[in-house]
């Protein structure tokens, strides 16, 4: 596209568009970095979504891990014996014994 007044043109810096002159430009521009600012935020979206789900897996796998540790732990030495002293299975269950598990 040449500019017949001055030959004189106006490049978009995103998509290297030309224009004869600068309104056309800006409107360019901001149709482009439009366009830039929804595709970056789809990205991001993406990727919260994927770290989402790796971070939901790894909470699966510590839980199964742990129900599979505490299944060894009562097949060995029968049941999960507090006796008198708590305090050791407290870090573990919680302050309320067993509140979580009914």
């Amino acid at each position: 596209m040449k500019n017949e007044t001055n030959n004189t043109f106006y490049a978009c810096p995103y998509c290297k568009e030309e224009y004869a002159n600068p309104v056309d430009l800006a409107h360019c521009i901001l149709s482009c970095e439009e366009k830039k600012k929804k595709e970056e935020e789809q990205k991001k979206a993406e990727k919260l979504a994927a770290e989402e789900d790796a971070r939901y897996q790894e909470v699966v796998e510590a839980k199964d891990n742990y129900l599979n540790l505490l299944k060894a732990y009562i097949d060995d030495y029968g049941t999960i014996t507090i006796k008198n002293d708590y305090s050791k299975w407290e870090p573990i269950f919680g302050s309320k014994p067993w509140h979580w598990w009914f």
